[in-house]
């Protein structure tokens, strides 16, 4: 019995540490246009690979995007035939989740995202916690 109980003890431990290696994303973008975008991602010095998001889809990126550094977005809206730049700001020595919407029905049309019920949950549609994400204010258009 005793063998048993140290064996469902080092399972329980195994798929414990298994399912809390998953890193909490730090970026993800929500698309609620009509149409489908196209994104690029640039964070300090890496260029990731252009990311297509089809309407109510999103982006998730995983461990890869250094929330310290100042993230480029380049977000081409087909539905609008037109090219939109960003910059996202972020805060040095402060680690902060980017989780964004973009909705060029909107202005601004990237904005942080609220979550369901007007954020009063403070989490994000995916689950993600809105505790640390970036404000309007780390958001500019670039020309």
């Amino acid at each position: 019995m005793k063998y048993f109980k140290n064996i469902f003890f080092l399972i329980t431990a195994i798929l414990g540490t298994h399912t809390s290696i998953h890193a909490i994303p730090t970026f993800e973008l929500f698309n609620k246009s009509r149409g489908n975008i196209v994104v690029s991602v640039e964070c300090g010095s890496i260029k990731f690979r252009s990311f297509p998001i089809r309407p109510q889809g999103k982006l998730t990126e995983e461990d890869t995007i250094d929330s310290t550094k100042t993230i480029t977005l380049t977000i081409d809206d087909n539905d609008l035939k037109k090219q939109f730049k960003f910059s996202i700001n972020q805060r040095p020595n402060r680690q902060v989740t980017t989780y964004l919407t973009w909705n060029p029905a909107k202005k601004p049309s990237l904005y942080p995202q609220t979550g369901p019920l007007i954020g009063l949950a403070g989490k994000t549609e995916s689950g993600l916690s809105l505790k640390n994400n970036v404000k309007s204010s780390d958001i500019s258009q670039k020309q």
